[in-house]
């Protein structure tokens, strides 16, 4: 291994009573950019704290939030824990005679090689004991242990490795191809939400040569729509998150033998990968239900079919409305946007009339166009159908 390459800190900075008192200060939770770290590969995070004597040796939960990517956690010099990539919460348990009175100290090994390490806000940093709290938020002591970037001198002779567009395919999809799929459940999108205008045109060509491969020319798939992410804002934007919510949207209109779940209110704006599957995986099964097995029932909220401009405002038509439209928990309609000529977006009145909605705003005179659940977090959007299911994000542009 070249020199550059080695962890400096694997065999000392784990140990308990290491000395880091001139090692640099760093603020869990937060960002390494944030806090003059801009440097990636390994980075040694040591937090200490005094247990009284009555709790020594007793069983405790470590949490610690969530991390960018990937770490190893060790509690006076003990290993504990380790999360191999940077979504699911750090929750590791910390055996009893481990902790002992007085000094104790959390060591956390975090490395991530690209975008911005860090501990993600809002999330619980603490060390339970028994009914005891221990708040590990604040300042901890870090020091580097190993920087990739010194290793530069490699990189010529990896120029192609992240260019074989076959890497996946050929050690993942086609070693299955005489396997007896029953349907693909398809969740991805994250990546693409910087170009979605080529996301759609992806998407329809991995359904089919994924059919074509297994030889299952109506190979059922249930494409998962992105839930929501990243901070709530205050005015109608752009988004590539929408815009990627819009191709799925799209391929399961178009291509057959598709079905979508619309999940725009059970995400996290601070977890890229939200933790209620179980809402997720509910949804899955009711679009499975009814593509794959058959049955006869609703499993999708309303879809927006046309609209109308009726003087000042924009009637909208809906399939699928099932038994009929409504809002969730009887609330006002949150989240249509609407715009005239000047293309300017602003949120807007909606009401249901049958199994139409009625968008209007007082400024606007003479609308053109309306958006529904068009941003990266449309949480708060609540139109549904009287079947609980909400219905999928649309505009009605093209702009």
């Amino acid at each position: 291994m070249h020199l550059a390459q080695q962890d400096r800190g694997i065999r000392d900075w784990i140990k308990p009573d290491w000395n880091d008192s001139s090692w640099p200060t760093f603020t869990v939770p937060g960002w390494w950019r944030d806090q003059q770290l801009h440097n990636k590969g390994v980075v040694y995070f040591r937090r200490s704290f005094e247990l009284p004597g009555e709790l020594a040796g007793r069983y405790g939960l470590l949490y610690l939030g969530t991390m960018i990517d990937s770490d190893s956690v060790f509690v006076n010099g003990h290993f504990v824990g380790a999360t191999g990539y940077m979504y699911p919460p750090r929750k590791y348990p910390v055996r009893a005679g481990i902790l002992r009175a007085g000094h104790n100290t959390v060591t956390v090994r975090l490395r991530f090689t690209t975008g911005n390490g860090g501990f993600v806000e809002g999330k619980s940093y603490k060390l339970l004991v028994n009914d005891n709290e221990i708040n590990l938020a604040g300042p901890w002591k870090y020091q580097v242990g190993m920087d990739p970037d010194l290793a530069k001198s490699y990189q010529p002779r990896l120029q192609n490795i992240n260019e074989v567009g076959s890497k996946l395919y050929n050690g993942m999809i086609y070693p299955i191809k005489d396997v007896a799929v029953s349907g693909v459940i398809w969740y991805q999108g994250e990546a693409n939400t910087g170009s979605p205008q080529t996301y759609e045109q992806y998407l329809r060509l991995l359904i089919k040569d994924w059919r074509l491969t297994l030889e299952r020319p109506q190979l059922p798939f249930l494409l998962v729509q992105l839930p929501n992410y990243m901070p709530k804002q205050e005015r109608p934007s752009e988004s590539g998150w929408a815009g990627v919510r819009e191709a799925q949207f799209k391929v399961s209109r178009d291509v057959p033998y598709t079905a979508l779940t619309v999940n725009y209110d059970i995400g996290e704006w601070n977890d890229i990968h939200p933790l209620n599957k179980k809402d997720l995986a509910a949804r899955l099964l009711l679009a499975a239900r009814k593509l794959v097995y058959g049955e006869k029932l609703i499993s999708t909220g309303p879809v927006y079919e046309r609209m109308e401009i009726k003087d000042n405002r924009i009637v909208l038509f809906f399939k699928e409305v099932g038994a009929g439209l409504a809002s969730r928990e009887g609330q006002p309609l949150r989240h249509f946007a609407i715009a005239g000529q000047d293309r300017k977006f602003v949120w807007a009145d909606a009401v249901v009339k049958g199994n139409t909605v009625v968008v209007s705003h007082r400024d606007i005179a003479h609308p053109v166009a309306v958006r529904y659940a068009w941003s990266d977090n449309p949480e708060d959007a609540n139109l549904i159908n009287r079947q609980q299911l909400l219905a999928s994000p649309f505009r009605t542009d093209s702009w």
